[in-house]
């Protein structure tokens, strides 16, 4: 029994030390493209209030950026357009945006 309880110890081990990792390298991957783009001033603001992927980060929207304290028009419209470039990077679609136009299909219009 002592056995088994050691092995899932360990296995839990292995698995929150993994975890820890993949959550550093995210991050990591978040401060390299605020360092990449010349946007450190900014890191810490989105690092704050939770953008700390960069699958948040590429979709953050004008009104988000008001939110946590990017009052600057210039300022939003630099990371706006970096973002852009970071989804293109990803693949992401423009569909995917929170903050775009949802299309209609409607008949007869």
């Amino acid at each position: 029994m002592s056995h088994s309880w050691l092995t899932l110890v360990l296995l839990l081990s292995e698995i929150l030390h993994w975890m820890t990792s993949f959550s550093v390298i995210r991050q990591f991957s978040v401060e390299n493209w605020f360092q990449e783009n010349n946007l450190n001033s900014f890191k810490q603001i989105f690092l704050d209030n939770g953008y700390d992927e960069l699958e948040v980060v590429a979709a953050i929207t004008d009104d988000e950026l008001r939110e946590i304290g990017v009052n600057l028009p210039g300022h939003r419209k630099k990371i706006l357009l970096k973002t852009l470039t970071l989804r293109k990077k990803m693949k992401f679609s423009d569909d995917s945006v929170s903050d775009q136009q949802p299309k209609t299909q409607a008949k007869g219009l």
